[in-house]
């Protein structure tokens, strides 16, 4: 076998795991879809992958969804990988985005759940309106419901 031989044989094997690595978070996407939708607390599905556009950045979020009980925009974010702070800000940016131009003035706070799972290790980071009730927090899937959807840890 020649270098551009072995140069195709190694670009090939890496779209594979480009490919592998985005068939696997879009199952994963599917999966928190109808878990939130299974829960029967009032989620109604509104977009996938939602580009959000900002001056001069754009990017996704892989799942939005409407409670009617919270009367608020749920945004799910999930990550391959540890979560980061560039993760966090994101999450914080698209929930800006909500509030200023998706929101009603009858509706709540936008609320952000990212998720981050990187082998057993498993994050998951909430960002709620400081109003945010204690009564209100049983429609949220907790940390422990969302592990299990993981497999566990």
């Amino acid at each position: 076998m020649n270098e551009i031989d072995n140069e195709m044989a190694l670009f090939k094997k890496e779209l594979g795991l480009i490919k592998l690595a985005a068939n696997s978070k879009k199952a994963i996407v599917e999966k928190l879809q109808s878990f939130f939708l299974d829960l029967e607390q009032g989620y109604g599905f509104t977009a996938k992958k939602e580009r959000i556009t900002l001056p001069g950045k754009f990017f996704f979020i892989d799942l939005v969804f409407y409670n009617r009980i919270l009367k608020s925009f749920v945004l799910v974010n999930y990550r391959n990988g540890k979560l980061n702070e560039e993760d966090l800000e994101k999450m914080q940016l698209a929930i800006d985005y909500y509030n200023n131009e998706k929101r009603l003035e009858t509706d709540n706070k936008t609320i952000g759940i990212t998720i981050g799972k990187e082998d057993d290790d498993m994050s998951i980071e909430y960002i709620l309106d400081e109003n945010f009730a204690k009564k209100d927090s049983i429609v949220l899937p907790n940390e422990e419901q969302l592990k299990q959807l993981f497999g566990g840890n």
